[in-house]
């Protein structure tokens, strides 16, 4: 099966950056979905537990964001919302994993949001607030996922993916234009949710582990 879920990521992957590079709208809306489709998927094999319910609803909304974001014109505010519930389906799971606050994570993550809102800030326009939000949410995601224990870095790598791909687009539509910008956006996306979604793996194998060392006591 997971080869299977693999080849049609790639498939579906592919298609959609012959989609980008044709600039056939049908196209990319067809198959974009589909590799965060087949995560899902994957997601649903692991053990039934709150962490890895967590990550599903976060991931599902991403998926309808993702999908929206393609009417870039008409349905961006919204996108930015409900990824932006996303993420905090996000910062919801890491919490649930490690409560303790690190704030002295949270310093180069702030920085980052500060420098990028400041850079963008004028050309936002009625976005301001929803941008700002979107701003603050993602710098907090990138902390709680570096406030994991630290045999964990898959989702502060995949928080911080998600948070260049964001980055990119914020310039790109909001201060200066960046020809080609789209290729990376959706690279860095892609490994983002899949480094994400991967520490349930992780999560579970530890668990195991832990009753393994447990019963042998």
């Amino acid at each position: 099966m997971i080869n299977f879920l693999l080849s049609c990521s790639l498939v579906a992957g592919s298609m959609f950056l012959f989609g980008l590079a044709m600039d056939d709208f049908y196209l990319r809306l067809f198959f974009k979905p589909i590799p965060q489709l087949c995560l899902l998927y994957w997601l649903f094999t692991y053990t039934k537990s709150a962490y890895r319910n967590i990550l599903a609803m976060g991931l599902v909304s991403c998926i309808i964001a993702d999908v929206l974001l393609e009417f870039r014109q008409t349905y961006f505010l919204q996108g930015v919302i409900i990824f932006l519930i996303g993420h905090i389906f996000y910062i919801s799971a890491f919490i649930k994993k490690q409560k303790a606050l690190k704030p002295e994570l949270l310093l180069p993550f702030a920085a980052w949001g500060v420098i990028i809102f400041m850079t963008i800030q004028s050309g936002l326009g009625k976005m301001y607030v929803p941008v700002l939000a979107y701003t603050a949410v993602i710098c907090v995601m990138m902390w709680r996922a570096a406030c994991l224990q630290t045999t964990n870095y898959f989702a502060l790598i995949g928080a911080v993916l998600f948070a260049f791909g964001d980055t990119l687009i914020a310039i790109d539509r909001f201060y200066q234009t960046i020809e080609g910008a789209r290729y990376p956006i959706i690279a860095s996306y892609w490994l983002a949710q899949f480094f994400i979604i991967s520490t349930v793996k992780k999560t579970e194998t530890k668990t195991l582990s832990s009753s393994t060392e447990e019963v042998a006591l």
